[in-house]
């Protein structure tokens, strides 16, 4: 009787996730790297399920999430925001990006001490990743005033190529760029990271093909995590 209740059970989620809607946020490093992978194997296992991603800078991506605009969001962890629950997904690693024959990017590894000590590239002070340079620098008594900032990791990039400075970029963004003339390093002692989570309003139900979609995350990135290990 159990086992029949189940299987009753798992033909009505089936039914449920026949059609459906979820729009979903994420910051812009985050939605251009293991997302689109993990939407597209989640679209062709529920081809009825329509998937809108917005891709937004981390405070517009909280507030739309806050005003119920998108139904979650993939971003770094807002767990001091008590508008949200965050559940973690993975660790992001960050490593220094310099031009090939950089003093920097002759060993694997760098400290910040090191890089502070060349030119900056960033993205703008609205984004998560130039709130976590600027924390991990405040956290070792290091001045922190960019040089260059673009809204766009293309043109920091292309800037680094030139000479204008060197930058940090998630490790997993790397393989979309052309790095034959960039070079990189770990950040020592213990690398830079930053948490990235699923965030969701608090108290506010998630439609099934919402859940469908953040199970299927979950999988994607817990993947990502074994084959990086």
């Amino acid at each position: 009787m159990v086992e029949l209740r189940m299987l009753a059970q798992e033909f009505r989620d089936e039914s449920r996730l026949k059609r459906g809607r979820v729009v979903l946020g994420a910051t812009p490093t985050i939605a251009s790297a293991l997302l689109p992978s993990i939407i597209q194997q989640f679209r062709a296992r529920w081809p009825g399920i329509e998937v809108v991603l917005h891709d937004d800078l981390l405070g517009r991506a909280l507030d739309r999430v806050h005003i119920g605009e998108i139904d979650f969001a993939v971003t770094p962890s807002a767990d001091a925001d008590d508008r949200f629950d965050c559940e973690p997904l993975s660790d992001e690693e960050f490593v220094l990006v310099a031009p090939k024959g950089h003093p920097l990017v002759q060993t694997d590894t760098v400290t910040l001490a090191q890089t502070s000590k060349y030119p900056l590239l960033t993205l703008p002070r609205e984004t998560a990743t130039r709130e976590m340079l600027a924390n991990a620098y405040a956290a070792q008594a290091l001045p922190f005033h960019p040089s260059f900032e673009t809204h766009n990791a293309i043109s920091v990039l292309a800037l680094v190529k030139a000479g204008f400075g060197v930058t940090f970029m998630p490790v997993g963004m790397l393989s979309m760029f052309d790095m034959t003339a960039l070079g990189t390093a770990r950040v020592a002692p213990d690398g830079l990271y930053r948490t990235v989570s699923i965030t969701r309003a608090k108290g506010r139900a998630i439609q099934p093909a919402g859940e469908a979609l953040i199970e299927a995350l979950r999988e994607g990135f817990q993947s990502e995590k074994k084959r990086n290990q």
